[in-house]
């Protein structure tokens, strides 16, 4: 569980940095469109986070103004509909 629990406190610490502009992007700009790439699970559990969190009143205000994509795969086309 020790892992369990340090994993979640750095996807915590993570979420922040990207909230609050401290983590930025290549261009030392802030992250507004995030895009996740994953196969099966990996792909499929953080969507359904995602959808089950995007109404809630405070998770809606703290991801105003960001989007957020979602690939199955690494194919081509899919990434550059994405992109």
């Amino acid at each position: 569980m020790h892992n369990v629990h340090d994993v979640l406190a750095n996807i915590k610490a993570f979420a922040a940095k990207v909230r609050s502009g401290e983590w930025t992007g290549a261009t030392g700009k802030k992250l507004i469109n995030l895009i996740v790439i994953g196969i099966g699970g990996s792909y499929l559990s953080i969507e359904f986070v995602y959808e089950a969190l995007r109404s809630h009143p405070k998770y809606k205000e703290l991801a105003h103004g960001r989007k957020i994509r979602f690939l199955a795969n690494v194919d081509p086309i899919d990434f550059d509909r994405a992109i």
